[in-house]
């Protein structure tokens, strides 16, 4: 909701493209937070480094989820822009 709110109030020209950026920078860096958490909290590494396709998976649900965002903000963006004219 948070990233909707914020493409929407910039007005970004393509938000697709900027949400899907940062839905995969989100992505790579909660699977190093991972990474660095999980053998100091469990003494073993776990998550998505630990098993390929956790790591897939979470790529792709972002990328799902990101690209539903971009859809749902073009809308608003157009209309934000055609009420300020």
């Amino acid at each position: 909701m948070i990233w909707l709110i914020i493409v929407v109030m910039k007005k970004c020209q393509h938000p697709i493209q900027i949400l899907v950026f940062a839905g995969n920078s989100y992505a790579i860096f909660a699977t190093i937070l991972s990474a660095m958490l999980s053998p100091i909290l469990n003494g073993q590494l776990q998550g998505p480094l630990a098993n390929p396709l956790a790591l897939i998976s979470i790529i792709v649900t972002n990328i799902i989820w990101v690209l539903l965002i971009g859809v749902l903000a073009i809308p608003f963006i157009k209309k934000r822009t055609l009420t300020e004219m």
